[in-house]
């Protein structure tokens, strides 16, 4: 139960080793930082991430999970959140019997692992679907920028000027209102 629990069941390790959960943290950290930076330059990111890189990469992952029928997201994290669980408890019962230092060594390898499992998740969070939140809002990519507030009123006419210019654009690609199939990737 106590390999569980420690970082290295074998020995010191060393100091990097010990701590890079919190370097993967970090790097979680600065990736996520990254979108702030990102998102001055909207052109930038939808001509590089949401024309280029992320298509193939959201294709990539409907094609391994569109064919489960529950949401995959919701699954992992109800999975990420009972393994933390179990983890948590086995450190406890560790604990119970452990002297004040070696107490204070599960903490740190428990923490240590807590902030590697969330760096990795931002490091993944970020290049497979995060970066769209730096790219410009749909109004101005559409080019129906609005000023400020919007009534219902107003929201029900850009959304029917959304769904025209989408229906246009379909029916200018295929030739007919509806092809019957899923349009592919250019």
């Amino acid at each position: 139960m106590e390999a569980l629990v420690t970082p290295d069941a074998e020995g010191p390790t060393s100091p990097i080793r010990r701590l890079r959960g919190f370097v993967v943290l970090g790097a979680g950290i600065l990736l996520s930082l990254s979108t702030m930076v990102l998102a001055r330059f909207p052109g930038a990111v939808e001509r590089i991430y949401a024309s280029g890189v992320g298509p193939p990469i959201a294709r990539g992952l409907s094609l391994l999970t569109g064919w489960v029928p529950f949401s995959v997201a919701v699954a992992l994290v109800v999975l990420l959140v009972v393994w933390t669980g179990l983890r948590a408890a086995a450190g406890v019962k560790v604990m119970r019997d452990a002297g004040a230092r070696r107490k204070r060594e599960i903490v740190v390898a428990g923490m240590n692992r807590l902030a590697g499992v969330t760096g990795s998740l931002l490091l993944l969070f970020y290049p497979l679907w995060g970066f769209n939140y730096a790219r410009a809002p749909l109004d101005v990519r559409l080019g129906m920028a609005t000023e400020g507030r919007i009534d219902a009123a107003e929201l029900v006419e850009l959304t029917g000027i959304a769904a025209k210019r989408t229906n246009d654009a379909y029916q200018a690609l295929h030739g007919v209102p509806d092809a019957g199939h899923p349009t592919q990737g250019l």
